[in-house]
């Protein structure tokens, strides 16, 4: 009589990990990952000590156990960051035991082809960075061809965002441009651009890329012209809202430090709020923080009260914070500007609880809260 094959060990592990037929709630999604990193740390080692093709085997079995874990637990998300992970793992794996990259290959479109439930949403980026040239050529060849076979059903007007194509243009495309994006290949990117269209986004991430090559007079002229692009349509997502950020760290890379201010400045005035609030005092000079701060402080009450409050936490100008709040919540209390304690209404001069930043703070909170609310119910 044949005696059974003995049972690799982790294998055994791998189920215990997986829970299969347990469904796992949202609580407890994060436990379940953790043991699965562990488990991938364990098979990884199995690589460095040369047994990859064991890896192989188990790294197989991960994958195909934790795509099918997706029916049984409460939060998808973290699981498909985690079956990225196991790829890229897998794909090393495969590489260290000389198997064939037309079938690593092979196997990366499949998933990306029968996807159901997003776990290969962006892996494009990922498994690029572990293909050898080999299959990193392949990979790239077959999207091309993809792209270029869906090509002749695309509209004969020239589009200007790739959401305008149909998929069979559209998919891989978006692929190839995270592939790209991922290798910082600026060239490839741009000439993709020049026959699909350039969007807002396109923009931001090929002066990404220049500004990781520090080619700052480059990356400004991609800035300046997703700027300018910005208006001309509704993008959705493929707008940026980077780009205005990205414009003044150029400039003041560039040397051209007043231009800086002026377009941090120019991007305040159009939207105040905290955060281009804290963008505009990046680029102040030291000795006038204060005048910019009293000249942004005056120009922000075009703001919402959830923008203007949060700006006042920001800072810490409890005087107007409270004075604003007042003065938009209950119409009938006029306090426009509060300074000396003899001009307080009494009830500020007690001592209460009230007057702590850190209660202050709340009541920003629930102030725009409710201006969200009201502006909800308007609609």
């Amino acid at each position: 009589m044949k005696k059974r094959a003995r049972e690799d060990p982790l294998v055994t592990k791998i189920q215990h990990e997986l829970m299969l037929g347990h469904f796992v709630r949202h609580d407890d999604v994060s436990e379940l990952i953790n043991g699965l990193d562990r488990v991938h740390d364990q098979v990884e080692a199995l690589v460095k000590s040369g047994e990859a093709a064991r890896a192989v085997r188990l790294y197989e079995i991960l994958l195909s156990g934790t795509y099918a874990k997706s029916e049984e637990a409460d939060d998808e998300c973290e699981l498909a960051m985690c079956f990225h992970r196991l790829a890229c793992g897998w794909i090393q794996a495969r590489q260290a035991a000389g198997r064939s990259a037309e079938e690593t290959v092979s196997q990366i479109l499949n998933w990306m082809k029968n996807d159901n439930y997003g776990f290969c949403h962006r892996i494009e980026q990922e498994v690029v960075k572990v293909l050898d040239q080999e299959g990193k050529r392949l990979f790239i060849s077959h999207l091309h061809g993809l792209l270029e076979k869906g090509m002749p059903r695309a509209t004969s007007t020239p589009a200007k965002a790739i959401f305008d194509y149909e998929n069979g243009v559209r998919l891989p495309a978006m692929a190839l441009k995270e592939i790209y994006e991922s290798l910082g290949d600026v060239p490839a990117y741009a000439l993709m651009c020049g026959t699909l269209g350039l969007s807002p986004r396109d923009c931001e991430r090929l002066a990404e890329m220049e500004k990781s090559r520090k080619r700052w007079a480059k990356a400004l002229e991609w800035v300046e012209k997703g700027i300018a692009l910005k208006p001309t349509r509704n993008w959705h997502n493929e707008d940026s809202s980077s780009l205005a950020c990205l414009k003044p760290e150029i400039l003041r890379k560039l040397g051209r430090k007043q231009d800086a201010l002026a377009s941090a400045w120019a991007d305040f005035q159009e939207d105040p709020n905290d955060l281009s609030y804290a963008e505009l005092m990046r680029y102040v000079p030291r000795g006038e923080k204060s005048a910019w701060h009293e000249r942004a402080m005056a120009g922000a009450d075009k703001a919402g009260l959830g923008d203007f409050l949060a700006l006042c936490v920001k800072a810490q100008e409890w005087q107007r914070f409270a004075g604003e709040s007042i003065r938009r919540s209950r119409p009938n209390w006029r306090i426009s500007a509060i300074t000396a304690p003899s001009q307080r209404p009494k009830v500020w001069r007690r001592k209460s609880p009230w007057r702590r930043p850190s209660c202050i703070g709340r009541w920003a909170c629930v102030f725009s809260m409710r201006e969200k609310a009201s502006i909800t119910t308007r609609r």
